[in-house]
């Protein structure tokens, strides 16, 4: 028996329904919605979603973390020193 393919755009992070639905977009895949259900389709593939759940989004319990490591980086990427230090080189 063949295993069904996994969705590509489940691979993504996305916080709504919108997100998701630019996701597959961009992806290639075309949408249709019937009776609060999502198609997604793109050559022989298709992917049903019910819309609610769609917009709950996927960051869940992770959504904290994942936003303080990325405060982190943008924070250690904005180093005063380190700018400072960079700016005296060019002066």
């Amino acid at each position: 028996m063949e295993e069904k393919k996994k969705f590509e755009a489940l691979q993504y992070s996305y916080e709504n329904a919108g997100q998701f639905r630019a996701i597959a977009a961009i992806l290639g895949y075309s949408e249709e919605y019937r009776n609060g259900d999502i198609t997604f389709s793109k050559g022989n593939e298709t992917y049903t979603y019910p819309l609610n759940t769609l917009k709950l989004g996927n960051l869940g319990d992770n959504r904290e973390s994942l936003l303080e490591q990325s405060k982190e980086r943008i924070i250690s990427f904005f180093d005063k020193e380190q700018a400072s230090n960079n700016f005296q080189e060019y002066s």
